[in-house]
């Protein structure tokens, strides 16, 4: 009774995860310096003319200071999330397809998530680096021009 109930709370949270991560819809940047040091990161909130506000740093950063902008996540961003990713649907499926019955191939919910933690720690970098590989960051470079800011600018409008 109490695996049955496990099995099923571990299913509908994978399941609430699995939506939340296809929610996610706003443009993430690394923004520049012209030195070319990273001086914010974060899902754009606002474009003026002259800046860029980010969600997570919450700075308004002007245009005049920015040398480049790279969309998307970094490389290794990509391979932890899909380790954990990964890790967290095996886990969940050798647990719900756990048996306390016996036999050659059987495993208890315990041994069943530990298991998939394992497989997920091995193979999710793997998937992650195959990923990262076919991701097509873009990179844009400002260096202040307004030009190039307004091509930026136009990105974002269509990825909206």
């Amino acid at each position: 009774m109490q695996n049955n109930f496990i099995k099923t709370a571990l299913l509908i949270i994978f399941i609430l995860l699995a939506f939340n991560a296809q929610s996610q819809s706003s443009v993430f940047v690394r923004v520049y310096d012209k030195s070319g040091n990273k001086i914010a990161r974060g899902n754009i909130v606002e474009i003026t003319d002259s800046s860029l506000q980010l969600e997570k740093s919450n700075t308004i950063i002007l245009v005049k200071n920015i040398g480049y902008i790279k969309t998307k996540h970094s490389f290794g961003h990509t391979v932890l999330i899909s380790s954990a990713i990964t890790a967290g649907i095996f886990a969940t499926l050798m647990a719900i397809s756990s048996s306390d019955k016996g036999g050659f191939l059987s495993w208890t919910l315990t041994e069943g998530i530990a298991a998939g933690l394992l497989a997920g720690v091995v193979y999710g970098p793997i998937i992650g680096g195959i990923s990262a590989i076919f991701k097509n960051v873009t990179t844009f470079p400002i260096n202040g021009s307004e030009k190039n800011w307004k091509e930026f600018h136009q990105y974002f409008d269509s990825h909206r």
